[in-house]
């Protein structure tokens, strides 16, 4: 009776530590690592669509794939290869460290032979999968970020008409009715960020989930940010406000 009561949550931690233990040697928290080996195919002669081919090896296990450039006409970059390395493997980009004789690779845009990544060469991959339950509130936080991303493009286009009121470029006799539409979009604006901190905040995790953790704390401080520039456009749309009525009243004079 007593190991029934406890059962759930037993159950759950064996769960995670037996996923792990997939993706990793041994039964602990160490991340797993693959050795992957290199071979071109025609990947230097642009005619034959600059192609590389990958065998990555884990254990007995041998994975094939094939590394091609976005564009056909280029050549393959780090981010091609990381990509690539994640559909065969399930680590996210985000989780992979990639070495390439004892240095870490981290400039994606880069092509593979400008890092002198030639046929046979080896790499190393160092990272871990997420568990389905990480992956689904990753993908919330992912979800919330392009929120974030859209909201803020709408404070960027009322930053710009703000200034080219303040700059003229809008007759004196519109800029009053034009200043109240961007007043209110900016409070729209603001109730919106405000809306989205409240759906990070109420994004719950383990407290294993390091990685969500850190990009939930990402997304909290990048909106404040936001709401930061939101007060300060809202008090210079109110004193552009301010000085237009204040002219209006000393012409009416």
């Amino acid at each position: 009776m007593r190991q029934q009561s406890v059962t759930p949550h037993l159950r759950r931690k064996r769960r995670e530590v037996r996923f792990l233990s997939v993706c990793s040697a041994s039964r602990t928290w160490n991340p797993v690592a693959f050795v992957l080996s290199l071979s071109h195919m025609g990947w230097l002669i642009k005619s034959h669509g600059q192609r590389c081919l990958w065998c990555a090896y884990k254990r007995s296990q041998k994975h094939k794939l094939q590394v091609v450039a976005q564009d056909e006409n280029d050549e393959p970059t780090l981010l091609d290869m990381a990509l690539a390395v994640e559909k065969i493997t399930d680590v996210p980009i985000t989780s992979q460290k990639l070495i390439y004789k004892g240095k870490s690779l981290k400039e994606m845009e880069k092509t593979l032979s400008a890092l002198d990544i030639k046929n046979g060469c080896k790499v190393m991959l160092i990272g871990k999968k997420n568990c389905p339950e990480e992956e689904s509130v990753l993908k919330k936080l992912n979800n919330l970020e392009k929120s974030v991303e859209q909201t803020a493009s709408k404070l960027e286009d009322v930053t710009k008409e703000l200034l080219g009121i303040q700059k003229g470029f809008l007759s004196k006799n519109l800029q009053e009715q034009a200043l109240g539409r961007l007043d209110k979009r900016i409070k729209a604006t603001v109730e919106q960020f405000m809306k989205i901190l409240e759906q990070i905040d109420s994004v719950t995790m383990p407290v294993n989930f390091s990685d969500c953790r850190l990009k939930k704390k990402e997304l909290v401080k990048n909106v404040q940010g936001l709401l930061a520039q939101c007060d300060t456009v809202e008090g210079n749309i109110s004193q552009e406000i301010v000085k237009l009525q204040s002219q209006n009243v000393a012409l009416s004079k």
